[in-house]
């Protein structure tokens, strides 16, 4: 947001812009100071006298004052008695240095300047023309405000009231001790019959204004500076109106040719399929969700975002209809996200405008019409579907002073708020407040007051002093950070998806859908609250791939939603190779790996879902819980990846502190023969039950099938490791040990093999 000096001076004094700069930046709005303009020298106003016709050309004689001038230009807009900036001989633009150059034989003394070599944005191509009131000779960095002071602020996004020059005013005014001096002249026209209806929840008012007879033309050099100062680009005099006001006041207005329109106006929703030709000559196919303007027949513009081409203002333009509206900023917000399509308009309804500004805007847009358009103002009508109700709060004493350690003062309070524009009445034990119109969607709360008191106060002027409580520990803030750890160890990547989700992607899966669906998503598709992180991880490596990235390991951790609880989960997909070289790709062994080194309690089982390999997959498993399902993805879904989900285990879980043996461990290998179909996991269960605390480690070291076993047989080679904590264990104790594990295993059909 660009506010420009001599347009903020209107509404409050500033004497030195860099305090003031440096006020706002402390206050919570950053902000810069810059200049306007570019750097121009010697470039003068000049009058053509003469145009003599070079083919293509124009040879232009220019008067500049004090001498005259030969200049050749390729323009169409230049005609005689037009005012033009003149760069001669020995001007300068930037680093460039004018000089003389011949063209088709003749000299050209300089040359004649359009708005983008001045820097500036006009949608009129060709030379800049000047008002006719322009004296001759004139600097044109003089004349165009070259070198004004600009406040360049960043706007956060609670803070819609800074979208304009009176809002920015107004926090300048409260933080410098200044008047604040804006009023706008209620005269209002005449109210008139024009036929408005609202029939949608997104739009509380409209104020549709009749002027007729006007003459639309290019805008004058005040309005044209003006917005060029803020940035905008000029169109023509009635538009610019409409964005002279939106900059200044911060309510979005739009101006329809009423000969284009009809005599209705209704604000509603589209229907399915509807479709605008928009300004940016664009068509948009619209669906239920976005709101329009219409006039009996289709949509004329799309409401609080960008007005239709067929209806829009043009220099044949005689009769307009002046739109100022109340949009509600979640259909603003739906509409703009869901069509891809972002304006200046939208940008200040999605953040929330001042709730009682619409008529206050038309008024002082009415007055500049007819002072910049001529024409006369017929009337205007109001229609109020819904008005806001009043937003009170309390802030009581004790609240104040335990959230700040200041003492409560009531005028000190009561001025701050004065200087905000929030109503408010001390009372015995706090104050009562209200949020004002201009402040309506952004203070929601007593803290909110207390924030504002305490920024315009100022921060500097707390004493620092050292927290009177320790921090709360946090137990599973501390464990995901070191899986995470343990993870980028690993060579993983961190990712963060959406936490909204498609329904098509968990029925293409086969995973349990998702049923918390939300009320007012960002994009209609992405509607529901993630119920597992796969999903959104696949999509993410589709996009990848598509972009010809093969190679990749990445992860996320996230929290995912059931009807009646939370949960974390972590997802890990692994893509391609591991190495280049030597090439190495991912396998199940590695992911297996990576759930180990995250915790070594998580065990493996069996699973059967429906998009990973059936014969390369796996459930996990922790303290007899299933928490999650690993496996190879089909080929179909995503080539040559694994993919990984479970639900973090509790810290306290597998935390457990154990004394150290200090007594040597005996190491015993066996291999066991048993059904081709028995669960190796299950076996090394049931070997972990039969000792206990005493084996301090299971390794599978061999598998074989073929010859020298049956066929439908398989043999496992373990290696145990066992240890006690209050004595040296014996072999013979060990050997008796074993052969009592071996009758237990007999009974599950697993014997020792022999040869």
């Amino acid at each position: 947001m660009f506010a420009p000096l001599s347009i903020l001076n209107e509404y409050v004094e500033i004497e030195d812009p860099q305090h003031v700069a440096d006020k706002l930046s402390i206050s919570g709005t950053e902000t810069t100071l810059k200049r306007f303009g570019t750097d121009i020298k010697n470039v003068k106003v000049g009058e053509i006298l003469s145009i003599q016709k070079l083919e293509n050309l124009n040879l232009c004689k220019v008067f500049l004052g004090d001498t005259t001038v030969n200049i050749i230009t390729s323009a169409s807009n230049v005609y005689v008695g037009a005012k033009v900036p003149v760069a001669a001989k020995g001007a300068t633009i930037g680093s460039k240095t004018i000089d003389i150059k011949t063209f088709k034989g003749f000299e050209s003394q300089g040359m004649l300047l359009s708005a983008s070599e001045l820097g500036l944005d006009d949608i009129e191509e060709g030379i800049l023309i000047f008002d006719n009131s322009v004296e001759v000779g004139e600097d044109v960095a003089s004349l165009l405000d070259f070198g004004e002071y600009l406040l360049e602020c960043e706007i956060t996004p609670n803070r819609g009231d800074l979208l304009s020059i009176v809002g920015i005013a107004r926090e300048i005014s409260a933080i410098t001790n200044k008047p604040f001096n804006f009023s706008i002249e209620q005269d209002l026209p005449e109210k008139v019959d024009i036929d408005i209806s609202i029939d949608t929840q997104g739009c509380y008012r409209y104020v549709g204004s009749i002027v007729e007879d006007v003459f639309v033309k290019s805008s004058t050099l005040w309005l044209k500076k003006s917005l060029w100062k803020m940035g905008l680009k000029t169109i023509s005099n009635v538009v610019d109106i409409t964005n002279y006001v939106m900059m200044v006041l911060g309510q979005p207005l739009h101006a329809f040719d009423k000969d284009k329109i009809g005599n209705k106006v209704v604000v509603r929703q589209a229907k399915q399929k509807e479709k605008l030709v928009a300004l940016d000559k664009k068509e948009y196919e619209l669906d239920e969700s976005i709101m329009v303007i219409a006039n009996d027949k289709e949509p004329i513009a799309l409401a609080g975002v960008i007005g239709g081409l067929d209806s829009s203002i043009s220099h044949y333009t005689k009769n307009i209809l002046l739109e100022s509206a109340l949009f509600d900023p979640i259909f603003v917000r739906k509409a703009s996200k869901t069509l891809k399509l972002s304006t200046d308009a939208s940008y200040r309804f999605e953040r929330g405008i001042d709730i009682d500004m619409a008529l206050k805007a038309s008024i002082f847009a009415l007055k500049l019409i007819e002072k910049e358009a001529g024409g006369k103002v017929v009337g205007y009508n109001e229609v109020v579907r819904e008005k806001l109700p009043v937003k009170k709060f309390f802030l009581p004493m004790n609240d104040y002073v335990r959230y700040t350690a200041l003492n409560f003062e009531k005028e000190k309070i009561s001025e701050i708020a004065n200087k905000l524009g929030i109503p408010h009445k001390p009372m015995r034990c706090g104050i009562e407040f209200e949020a004002p119109s201009h402040r309506y969607y952004d203070i929601d709360s007593s803290v909110d007051l207390i924030e504002e008191i305490v920024r315009i106060t100022d921060f500097n002027t707390f004493e620092t002093e050292p927290l009177t409580l320790l921090p709360k520990p946090n137990d599973k803030r501390d464990y995901i950070y070191e899986i995470k750890n343990k993870l980028v160890a690993n060579g993983l990547k961190e990712v963060i998806n959406l936490s909204f989700d498609k329904i098509e992607d968990y029925e293409a899966l086969g995973l349990e859908k998702p049923t918390i669906e939300i009320k007012n998503p960002i994009l209609p598709s992405f509607r529901f609250l993630r119920r597992y992180l796969t999903p959104s991880m696949i999509r993410l490596a589709d996009q990848n791939v598509k972009k010809h990235i093969y190679d990749f390991a990445v992860f996320e951790i996230s929290d995912i939603f059931k009807e009646d609880s939370q949960s974390t989960h972590i997802c890990i997909l692994l893509r391609g190779h591991k190495r280049v070289y030597p090439k190495t790709k991912w396998n199940i062994n590695h992911i297996k790996e990576i759930v180990k080194a995250i915790n070594k309690d998580i065990m493996f089982g069996f699973s059967s879902f429906s998009f990973l390999h059936p014969y390369q997959q796996g459930s996990l498993k922790f303290e007899d819980k299933d928490i999650g399902f690993f496996g190879v993805l089909k080929s179909e879904i995503l080539q040559d990846a694994i993919v990984c989900e479970f639900e973090i285990p509790n810290r306290a879980k597998y935390r457990e502190i154990k004394e150290i043996s200090k007594y040597p461990p005996i190491v015993r290998d066996i291999s066991l023969i048993m059904s081709i179909d028995f669960d190796v996991q299950k076996l090394i269960i049931l070997i972990r039950e039969f000792f206990g605390a005493m084996l301090e480690n299971i390794l599978v070291f061999d598998f074989y099938k073929g010859e020298q076993i049956e066929e439908d047989k398989k043999s496992v080679g373990l290696r145990l490791s066992l240890r006690a904590l209050d004595r040296s264990l014996e072999d013979e104790e060990v050997n008796v040990l074993i052969e009592k594990l071996l009758e237990r295993l007999k009974e599950e059909g697993v014997e020792l093999r022999f040869a």
